[in-house]
């Protein structure tokens, strides 16, 4: 049996704007939702941290690029040559144009965001098939839970509320049977990246052969595309909405952790080195 566990922030990333070829991976994420292990908690993550995703996102890229109020004199005009007069309207009509694509733009925006908080965008509809087989942790995974946390064992960061603890926990009593796993994660807490290369923490890998029957190969990958291009190799069956190469090749290169969780991490790292302390307000994120 094949599993995946794909981290927050890969589903979060189907809300950053900035790079729309990313959500061609959507639908195959939703083709294996029998082979995703998908908790309450990332679904109660990905809810949470969403609308702020994407309002960073696409809000940085929205300016107002209004046409300056400029106006040449036209009395330097010549008696046979109306070239600044011309230039003066011509620019006018421009402004008009552009006040109405900009009032446009930030309807279009306020639509999305209003989706997105009722749950009605089109990405949060595609993933909601998937979402909806979350399982709930037990109690005792709870308590497990906590106890990783005070630990001080991975996956979690000190400051954080307990979430990732409760998931992985969840996760670990599930792959009993598994003989493949695939961990997709952008999160130095699940694994260190060299050379384009990554590695999976050695107490998380070590958990895992020792939850697990069948000593399963395990995969991890910073990139979704190339995640899924290596489970679908290695797959018995092709997975039908699976991008192209040539299509997976450009959405790698751009396939990277929103610019809102980029800053959470560079924060943490702060943190964790004795820098400034990082507060939530900062960027709207909890995970």
């Amino acid at each position: 049996m094949n599993i995946l566990f794909i981290d927050t922030n890969m589903y979060l990333r189907f809300f950053d704007s900035s790079q729309p070829e990313y959500k061609k991976l959507l639908k195959t994420v939703v083709e294996l939702k029998d082979q995703i292990f998908i908790s309450e908690q990332i679904v109660a993550e990905v809810n949470r941290n969403k609308l702020a995703v994407f309002e960073r996102s696409c809000g940085d890229n929205l300016t107002d690029n209004e046409l300056r109020t400029r106006h040449l004199p036209e009395h330097f005009d010549s008696k046979t040559d109306n070239a600044i007069s011309d230039w003066n309207k011509s620019r006018k009509e421009l402004q008009e144009q552009s006040e109405k694509l900009i009032d446009k733009q930030n309807e279009i925006f306020r639509t999305i965001l209003n989706q997105i908080s009722t749950s009605s965008d089109e990405v949060s509809k595609s993933l909601a098939p998937l979402f909806s087989l979350a399982q709930k942790p037990s109690n005792v995974e709870l308590e497990q839970a906590k106890a990783r946390k005070l630990l001080g064992n991975p996956p979690g960061k000190p400051q954080d509320p307990l979430g990732d603890q409760i998931t992985w926990e969840q996760f670990l009593n599930r792959i009993s049977t598994a003989t493949a796993i695939w961990i997709a994660s952008g999160d130095y807490d699940y694994l260190t990246t060299y050379k384009n290369q990554c590695y999976l923490n050695a107490f998380l890998h070590a958990e895992i052969i020792g939850k697990s029957k069948n000593k399963p190969k395990i995969y991890c990958f910073n990139r979704l595309s190339e995640c899924l291009k290596h489970l679908n190799k290695a797959s018995p069956r092709e997975l039908t909405s699976l991008p192209k190469d040539d299509e997976l090749k450009e959405i790698s290169k751009l396939d990277d952790l929103p610019p809102i969780l980029r800053t959470q991490r560079k924060a943490t790292i702060l943190v964790a080195e004795g820098g400034p302390q990082w507060k939530e307000s900062r960027n709207g994120i909890s995970m």
